[in-house]
């Protein structure tokens, strides 16, 4: 299975006379300060945060789509992190590194719009990437931002594991892999 090469020139359109933005599918665009962004994220709720991530999925998973040569079936992981850093580059949201700690993924999110590791962005992109894999891949992922992190890193899991992310004990990647009893090494 190969991947397309994503050429992004022209993914976004500034007509700065009409002061426009738009895609190159002419789907209009919005930018707005990450700032902005944070202070909106902050003061909502989970279910706004959650339609949030409904709306913006389906844009990205098709940009996702694009990148791939084929049917996602025949993707192996390296493909599908390919077509989502492809996606998250069309729009903006940096890009993603995966990691394998024994059976446990985590996302370091570089160049993420105001990423930081508390951040209300961060855990949006986090939820974003979780609903990424989700949907390129049939199988459930949720997503927990690790607090104790130096850099926005979040973990990819089942609820389970997301949950044992949430506790001061577990803050980091070493140590959530120890406590869920996995052995931790990055995979290159």
């Amino acid at each position: 299975m190969s991947v397309r090469p994503v050429d992004l020139r022209g993914a976004l359109i500034a007509d700065y006379p009409r002061g426009r933005l738009l895609s190159q599918h002419q789907q209009p665009l919005l930018a707005l300060p990450a700032s902005a962004l944070e202070a909106l994220l902050a003061s909502s709720s989970e279910t706004a945060h959650a339609a949030l991530v409904h709306s913006l999925a389906p844009a990205l998973e098709a940009a996702a789509r694009e990148a791939l040569d084929g049917p996602v079936r025949d993707c192996g992981p390296e493909d599908i992190a390919y077509a989502i850093n492809a996606a998250f580059a069309r729009y903006g949201l940096g890009h993603v590194l995966f990691e394998r700690h024994g059976d446990l993924l985590a996302a370091r999110l570089c160049d993420a719009p105001g990423a930081q590791p508390s951040s209300a962005v961060t855990t949006l992109v986090g939820k974003l990437v979780a609903a990424l894999i989700t949907a390129l891949t049939a199988t459930p992922v949720h997503a927990q931002v690790l607090a104790g992190e130096p850099e926005p890193c979040v973990v990819l899991a089942d609820p389970t594991v997301c949950a044992l992310a949430r506790t001061p004990s577990a803050h980091t990647l070493a140590t959530l892999a120890a406590a869920v009893h996995l052995p931790s090494q990055v995979a290159s």
